[in-house]
């Protein structure tokens, strides 16, 4: 047996709603574009290209790590914004309360791929929960 790596290596699945787990593929593009800008680097995976994959330097620390959930966060929250998603203030997940807001319906509005925000009324869908994953 060879050790070939060491370190945090963690996927995130982004869903556009968590019964019928829809990919959102769109938001995770956008979610790396603009972690980028911010010299945050992050790639997608997954059959979808929906995983936020990050692997992080040895040398990253547990205030690195606030920093990067709470821009992700930031980042999750304005897409939530520009779609009209409904948010809660309080998220309830089997590991406590969270402060992340999650939108309690999809609303028929498609995201772009990461340039902007389409407001496109033509593929709504009707009502089915949208709520993105828990971290």
């Amino acid at each position: 047996m060879s050790d070939r790596g060491r370190g945090l290596f963690v996927g995130a699945e982004l869903v556009r709603d968590r019964v019928k787990l829809t990919p959102a593929t769109a938001e995770a593009q956008d979610v790396i574009y603009k972690l980028k800008e911010q010299h945050i680097l992050l790639s997608a995976d997954g059959p979808h290209r929906n995983v936020l994959k990050f692997k992080p330097p040895m040398c990253f620390s547990e205030e690195d790590a606030d920093m990067v959930v709470e821009k992700i966060d930031q980042i999750l929250t304005d897409i939530e914004k520009a779609l009209g998603l409904q948010m809660p203030s309080t998220v309830h997940t089997e590991n406590g309360s969270s402060k992340r807001n999650v939108p309690s319906e999809e609303n028929g509005r498609h995201h772009s791929n990461g340039i902007g925000h389409s407001r496109d009324t033509s593929q709504q869908h009707a009502s089915q929960k949208n709520k993105r994953l828990r971290p």
